[in-house]
């Protein structure tokens, strides 16, 4: 997940020590709860608004990948053209 996130082009990711989700900066994006709300329409997948954690989370998504591989590369997919466009 994090090698993927890393190279997209509207992500800021950074791997923690140790964890179960990705918590990573979506450039440009105003409103983690409005973004949330337009990934779970445009791509079936819910993420966690950063803002849900604070203030200083606006901004950021949370991802949980404690899943199978072969579905995190799934819902990577299904990502993937949202985060990963100019």
């Amino acid at each position: 997940m994090f090698d993927r996130l890393r190279t997209w082009d509207q992500v800021e990711c950074s791997t923690p020590d140790a964890a179960f989700y990705a918590f990573f900066k979506v450039k440009g994006m105003k409103s983690s709860l409005d973004f949330a709300k337009k990934l779970i329409v445009e791509t079936n997948v819910g993420v966690a608004p950063g803002i849900a954690f604070g203030e200083s989370g606006e901004g950021h998504l949370r991802i949980c990948f404690a899943a199978k591989e072969d579905f995190i590369q799934e819902i990577m997919n299904r990502l993937e053209p949202v985060l990963n466009k100019n």
